[in-house]
């Protein structure tokens, strides 16, 4: 397994074993592995808002505007990016 590298380079890159003929992970490619930005940014704001209500820090009508603002941001940036491209 690798190591996170310190003092030189990039410190969101993680050196490979030596000999080791896989590709280096940055921060980018975990993101982009894991769905996309928007994919991670939403899963990331759908989590703090049900941590925080398990916590009883929000209530439950907070709790349900995140989560339809976050699903409706997430459907809308999808939905422009597919007009912007023409993609279907």
């Amino acid at each position: 397994m690798g190591k996170a590298s310190g003092q030189k380079g990039n410190p969101t890159v993680i050196d490979n074993a030596v000999g080791s003929d896989r590709p280096k992970m940055t921060l980018s490619s975990i993101v982009y592995g894991a769905g996309g930005r928007r994919f991670t940014l939403s899963l990331l704001a759908l989590t703090s808002a049900h941590w925080l209500a398990w916590f009883e820090r929000i209530s439950g009508d907070a709790y349900a505007i995140a989560v339809v603002g976050t699903v409706g941001a997430f459907v809308a940036g999808v939905t422009a990016q597919r007009i912007k491209t023409g993609a279907e």
